[in-house]
């Protein structure tokens, strides 16, 4: 299995999945990842060949009677000046860590209590290992290795996996109303991918999905009431939002685990502004960047082509995006009207940093044909952000 990493930022919304109840049944104590050899990155993400005392290569829990043993194993001898953790995730919810740190190993639980357990280092100083008692784990159904790193001044490295690989990725941003911006998402699974989503929902592992397990699921995983529309880093001609939605919802996954479904994910945001003054401009600004840093996603290297992606941005009705507040790249991606931007598939992960990357600030302006600032006030409630989603690498 290889690593998938990604990011979901709404605003400093992150998505997450909670701890999901567990019914009593035998535990599945193992897992592994792998990772190639070589693929080391700097701090800059950029890709390190031969720095072998902090590549893993791969990770393992296995049963030891009333223990598990969990096993980080390098391409090279261990270095002690590197910092490596094991992250294990019980039951889909809650996560161990486990450490090895200038020489030190430790594991702690959930709320980074200190777990019992002991480390060791083998003579080649390639098997990196911990000894923890099931007892103090606390499993009901099955753990599995949700990201394994290696840290040192220079260079990172990861291994694991924290969800399937989805085969395609749409992020929708558009106004609904002057004052409301909006922002759709929808992930697709499909194929085997599909199929070990749905293991994730099935919480008694009887290789069906239900209902209550889905609508568990979904409640854990979004639909957040206590979302705050101040943790909103966007801004409308200067003001914050005064109210943040989010909706949540999952298609095609009740009913058999191993099915022929594709599975998609879907979500939407919604900010609320203070209603604008009548004017024949308006602002939206990111006060930390688009996505707080244009070079998050990929860096300079373009994402690894393994999922179809278009990302979309939409001026309202009546409106188009004023020429010069803009990134120039961008100008290349608008429509016609002057009202969209798209960027899709090999253009997105080539394209990025010079056109979303850069986006900190746009302005629109009422067209040739504007239907006019009273009915364009007429709609809405919503947000917007970003969606990043780092490469994927086996």
């Amino acid at each position: 299995m290889g690593r998938l990493r990604w990011t979901l930022a709404i605003v400093s919304t992150m998505l997450m999945i909670g701890t999901l109840g567990m019914m009593a049944s035998a535990v599945d104590w193992t897992d592994s990842v792998t990772d190639p050899v070589g693929d080391v990155t700097d701090m800059d993400e950029n890709g390190q060949p031969n720095v072998n005392n902090v590549d893993i290569i791969s990770a393992s829990v296995s049963e030891d009677g009333d223990d598990i043993n969990v096993t980080i194993v390098l391409a090279g001898a261990y270095d002690p000046s590197a910092t490596f953790m094991l992250t294990l995730e019980v039951d889909g919810g809650d996560s161990y860590t486990f450490m090895l740190t200038s020489g030190i190993s430790a594991v702690s639980d959930p709320d980074f209590g200190t777990v019992d357990s002991e480390g060791f280092i083998s003579a080649d100083g390639k098997t990196l290992s911990w000894v923890v008692a099931k007892a103090d784990i606390g499993a009901q159904s099955r753990i599995n290795i949700a990201m394994v790193m290696a840290s040192s001044e220079e260079y990172l490295d990861y291994a694991g996996v924290f969800f399937p690989v989805f085969s395609s990725l749409k992020v929708d941003m558009y106004f609904d109303g002057l004052n409301v911006l909006v922002m759709k998402y929808t992930m697709a699974y499909e194929g085997e991918n599909a199929d070990a989503f749905r293991e994730l929902i099935d919480e008694d592992g009887d290789g069906t999905i239900s209902a209550g397990e889905l609508a568990d699921f979904q409640e854990d995983m979004g639909n957040d009431d206590d979302t705050n529309a101040s943790d909103s880093n966007v801004t409308l001609d200067g003001m914050d939002a005064t109210d943040l939605v989010w909706d949540y919802s999952m298609d095609g996954a009740q009913g058999p685990v191993e099915s022929d479904a594709d599975v998609d994910i879907n979500a939407k945001v919604t900010l609320t502004f203070p209603e604008v003054e009548d004017k024949d401009t308006h602002e939206v600004e990111f006060k930390d960047g688009f996505l707080g840093d244009d070079d998050f996603i990929g860096g300079d290297e373009p994402w690894e082509n393994e999922f179809e992606i278009v990302f979309k941005l939409s001026a309202p009705d009546g409106w188009m995006f004023k020429d010069g507040s803009l990134p120039t790249k961008m100008k290349d991606y608008i429509n016609d009207d002057g009202d969209e931007i798209k960027l899709q598939g090999t253009d997105l992960q080539s394209e990025w940093n010079d056109t979303f990357g850069k986006l900190n600030a746009f302005t629109i302006e009422k067209g040739d044909e504007s239907p006019g600032f009273g009915l364009s006030l007429a709609l809405g409630a919503t947000l917007l952000a970003a969606v990043v989603v780092t490469r994927r690498r086996r």
